[in-house]
C-alpha cells in the first residue's frame, strides 16, 4: 500500500476474493472505502460492483483496460506495464529551467528505465558543471546533445515489463543482484530467477543508479558505491516479497569489491568468535591481505581439490593432475605455490620465484586478469601477462588475457580499425603512353641551408630542389631554386623550341596551384609528333 494505492496479488482467483474481502472490511470500519477496482481476472471483479469498479467495461476492450498507479500504466488483458513517453518540448534552444523540467517527467520508481533515466541525470550534472542560471540558454554543444536526447523518448513506449515473473510455490526461485559502476556514474539492479521444471525464466524485479559525485573519485571507489547501493537494495526490498523459499546471489566484476566485501565478513567472523578487538570501521591492510589468502586458498581447494589433499597429507601428487609439470607445494600458510628452476635466485622475490598456482577456469583468475588490466590502464597482452605471472601462475594465462582484453568494450573502441576510402581512377596520362615528360607532375623539396662564402664572411641562405616526375616512366628530374614561385622559364630555357610539355600538373602543395596561369608559353608549345 502506498498512499491511497493498493497493488496486490495472488496464486489463485479464491485467494484474490479472499484478500479483497478482508481489506474491504478493515478499512471500511474505518472509514475508507476502496473503490476503482481492477484485475486482470473478470473472476476477482464478479462480486464487486459495477460502480466501484475502475471502468465498466473493464477487460472487455483493450483501450479500456488499463490502469495507471505510481505514474507506471498498466494494461490488464496482456498483464504487463508500460510507459507513455511525455510530450517533447518544441524550444530549440531550451534553458536549465526547462531541461530540469522535462527531466522531472521520467518518473520511474521501479528502475525498469534506469539506464534512460541515469543519460538524464549525467546530462543535468552537466549542465550544473556550467554554472548557468535558470533562465539560460544551453550552449550549442550541449544544444545538440539535449535534442539526440530527447529523440530517444520514441522508444520508451516499446518497454513492456510483465507483472507476473512466472512464480509459483512449488517453482525454485532465485534473487541475483549485480552492481557495476563507470567514471560518471553507477548502478545496481536485482533479478528474480524462476525454475519451471526444465525451462527457465528470469525477469527484471528493480534497478537504481545513481551519478558519480563532481568531486573526482577513484573507479574502485565507485564500485565500492556501487556495491552498498546494490546492499541497500536488497535489505529495503527483499524482505517484503512475499517468496520466503528464495536465495540471494550478488555479483561484482570488481576484485576491490570482492576483496573488501570477504574482509568484511572475515572481521564479522573473528569478532563474533572474540578472536579480534575491536578496531576502526575502516578496513586495516592485514586484514586485506587475510581476505585475499582466504579468496585464494577457496579458489584452490575447490578447483585443485585432489591436489590440495595429497600435500596436505604430504603425498605425491597423482600423474594425471594438471599441474604435476610445476612440481607444486604448500608454503607456510597452506596455499599450493609452483617449483620452478629459479629458486635459487637472489634478485627475485619470492612470489617471483614460488608463485601461486590458480586454475584457468575460475572466476578469481578472470578478475585478477581484469584488475590488472584496469590498473596498467588498458595494457597490452604481454605488459598483463607480466604483472600477473609475477605473483601468479595460470595455466594458458596467455588465452585468458587475451580473453579479458578482447571483451573490454574500451579497447575493442580504440581498437577498431578506421574504414578506408576507395582509391579513385587514375588520370588518363598516368596509363597512356607517351614521349618521357611529356605529362609531367611537380613538387618542391627542402628547404635546404646553401653556404656561400665571400671574402671571410659564410652567408646561409635558403634554397630547395624542385622535382619533375613522369607520369608515364616514372622518371625523375632535379632542378635547384632559389624560391618557391612559379616562374619556370629559366628551369626549361634550355630545351629547344618545339617543346617537351603537353601537360604539367600540381602534385602538392599551394604555391604551384597557378602554374599554367603563370607560364602560358611553356603549354602553348607544339609536341613534335612521335
Amino acid at each position: 500500500m502506498y498512499v491511497d494505492d493498493v497493488l496486490s496479488g495472488a496464486d489463485s482467483a479464491e485467494d484474490a476474493q479472499l484478500t479483497i474481502k478482508e481489506l474491504q472490511s478493515a478499512l471500511d470500519s474505518a472509514g475508507f472505502p476502496l473503490r476503482k477496482w481492477t484485475s486482470n481476472n473478470k473472476e476477482v471483479l464478479a462480486h464487486i460492483q459495477a460502480g466501484h469498479l475502475l471502468n465498466s467495461d473493464f477487460l472487455d476492450l483493450d483501450t479500456e483496460s488499463t490502469a495507471k498507479t505510481l505514474g507506471v500504466r498498466w494494461r490488464a488483458t496482456s498483464d504487463e506495464f508500460f510507459f507513455v513517453p511525455p510530450d517533447l518540448p518544441t524550444e530549440i534552444s531550451p534553458t536549465k529551467r526547462q531541461v530540469l523540467s522535462q527531466i522531472a517527467k521520467l518518473f520511474d520508481p521501479a528502475g525498469w528505465l534506469a539506464p534512460f533515466v541515469v543519460c538524464a541525470k549525467i546530462f543535468m550534472q552537466e549542465i550544473w558543471l556550467q554554472e548557468l542560471g535558470w533562465d539560460d540558454k544551453l550552449p550549442s554543444e550541449l544544444c545538440q546533445r539535449w535534442h539526440s536526447f530527447l529523440q530517444s523518448y520514441s522508444v520508451l513506449d516499446q518497454v513492456r515489463i510483465p507483472r507476473w515473473v512466472s512464480f509459483r510455490p512449488e517453482f525454485r526461485l532465485e534473487h541475483h543482484g549485480f552492481c557495476d559502476a563507470s567514471q560518471k556514474a553507477y548502478g545496481a539492479a536485482i533479478y528474480v530467477r524462476v525454475e519451471m521444471g526444465h525451462t527457465t525464466m528470469v525477469h527484471l524485479l528493480t534497478a537504481k543508479t545513481r551519478v558519480a559525485p563532481v568531486k573526482t573519485v577513484s573507479l574502485p571507489r565507485l564500485e565500492l558505491c556501487g556495491a552498498l547501493l546494490l546492499a541497500e537494495m536488497a535489505e529495503a526490498i527483499l524482505p517484503s516479497m512475499p517468496m520466503l523459499n528464495s536465495s540471494l546471489h550478488c555479483w561484482t566484476d570488481s576484485t576491490i569489491v570482492a576483496l573488501r566485501v570477504l574482509a568484511y565478513v572475515q572481521r564479522f567472523i573473528n569478532r563474533c568468535k572474540k578472536q579480534s578487538p575491536l578496531s576502526e570501521i575502516r578496513l586495516e591492510a592485514k586484514e586485506l591481505v587475510a581476505a585475499e589468502r582466504l579468496m585464494i586458498l577457496c579458489t584452490q581447494r575447490r578447483y585443485l581439490t585432489n591436489e590440495y589433499r595429497c600435500l596436505s597429507q604430504k603425498l605425491p601428487v597423482p600423474p594425471s593432475s594438471s599441474i604435476l609439470f610445476l612440481n607444486p607445494f604448500l608454503d607456510q600458510e597452506g596455499l599450493i605455490r609452483a617449483c620452478g628452476r629459479v629458486t635459487a635466485s637472489e634478485s627475485l622475490r619470492y612470489d617471483e620465484r614460488h608463485p601461486i598456482i590458480l586454475p584457468y577456469e575460475c572466476s578469481l583468475s578472470r578478475l585478477l586478469v581484469k584488475f590488472t588490466h584496469l590498473i596498467t590502464l588498458h595494457g597490452g597482452n604481454q605488459l598483463v601477462v607480466r604483472l600477473t605471472r609475477s605473483r601468479y601462475w595460470v595455466p594458458r594465462v596467455k588465452n585468458l588475457v587475451k580473453a579479458v582484453i578482447n571483451a573490454c568494450k574500451v579497447c575493442v573502441i580504440y581498437k577498431k580499425r578506421l574504414q578506408s576510402q576507395m582509391m579513385g581512377n587514375l588520370p588518363r596520362e598516368r596509363v597512356s603512353f607517351s614521349r618521357p615528360f611529356t605529362y609531367t607532375g611537380m613538387d618542391y623539396a627542402g628547404p635546404f641551408d646553401i653556404k656561400k662564402y665571400t671574402g671571410r664572411a659564410c652567408l646561409i641562405t635558403k634554397g630547395y630542389v624542385l622535382v619533375f616526375v613522369c607520369f608515364s616512366t616514372k622518371a625523375i628530374h632535379l632542378e635547384p631554386t632559389s624560391d618557391l614561385t612559379t616562374d619556370l622559364r629559366h628551369s626549361l630555357g634550355s630545351y629547344p623550341e618545339e617543346g617537351v610539355l603537353a601537360k604539367c600538373s600540381r602534385t602538392m602543395g599551394r604555391p604551384l596551384l597557378a602554374l599554367p596561369h603563370y607560364c602560358p608559353e611553356i603549354f602553348s608549345r607544339p609536341l613534335k609528333s612521335l
